[in-house]
């Protein structure tokens, strides 16, 4: 009886500490672009009306982006190096970089139009320089890999 009472209560003890433990799971797409969305509205300091008619063409455009890099994940990948021996076709990555970028520009092109519909030309200028800061922001927060000063791998 007194080994069942140690061993109920070692697995309740278990089971305890492993819920209680933080997930370390990957944020999912819509964390990431909420995230993004408080970062960028406080920074702009959109006003309640001009974030309820902003944020979902914000939205629209982080989900565009997020297909538009999807696409282009299985050239990336295809042209992996399986061994060393092996050279890489660099010409359909180059091609899918630039087809990306010309992509995003037009894009970001339709979102700039659609909010000179919404809100004024200075609440677009601060909103994308928030946008600007966001990205600064992640890459000064970037986690350090291997020792190596801004997590440049070698």
């Amino acid at each position: 009886m007194h080994k069942k009472l140690i061993i109920l209560t070692l697995a309740v003890i278990s089971v305890v500490s492993l819920v209680a433990q933080p997930s370390s799971k990957r944020p999912t797409k819509e964390d990431i672009f909420n995230r993004k969305w408080e970062f960028v509205s406080e920074k702009a300091a959109l006003s309640s009306a001009d974030a309820l008619k902003v944020q979902p063409l914000f939205m629209e455009l982080e989900e565009q982006i997020w297909q538009l890099y999807a696409g282009n994940r299985h050239i990336f990948r295809s042209q992996r190096k399986k061994d060393n021996a092996e050279k890489v076709d660099f010409e359909p990555i180059n091609d899918a970089i630039v087809e990306t970028e010309l992509s995003k520009a037009n894009l970001q092109k339709t979102y700039y139009l659609k909010l000179k519909k919404v809100i004024d030309a200075e609440t677009i200028n601060k909103l994308f320089h928030a946008e600007k800061a966001y990205q600064r922001d992640l890459i000064q927060n970037m986690p350090q890999r291997s020792g190596r000063p801004g997590g440049v791998r070698k």
